[in-house]
């Protein structure tokens, strides 16, 4: 029972980092150029992502977050529009 609590802490916590990993390792501009999102909007977009399942994508491969980045900026962006 412990451990199941220690893995299970052990996952927020990447989910936490995998946050922030993603905007330092695509950097600003992809964002901008690929997902039409500007700079100021960025953390209101992952927010927004987050909110969509975007952590449970923590462990999956690059190209599979970035499709999701991708799909999810076509529906944020006719959101704010």
């Amino acid at each position: 029972r412990k451990r199941l609590k220690v893995e299970q802490e052990e996952i927020k916590q990447f989910k936490f980092e995998f946050f922030y990993k993603i905007r330092n390792s695509t950097g600003d501009d992809f964002f901008n150029e690929w997902l039409h999102i500007p700079n100021d909007k960025i953390n209101l977009f992952l927010d927004y992502c987050e909110g969509n399942g975007f952590l449970e994508l923590y462990d999956k491969e690059e190209i599979i977050i970035k499709d999701f980045l991708i799909k999810q900026a076509k529906k944020f962006n006719s959101i704010k529009n």
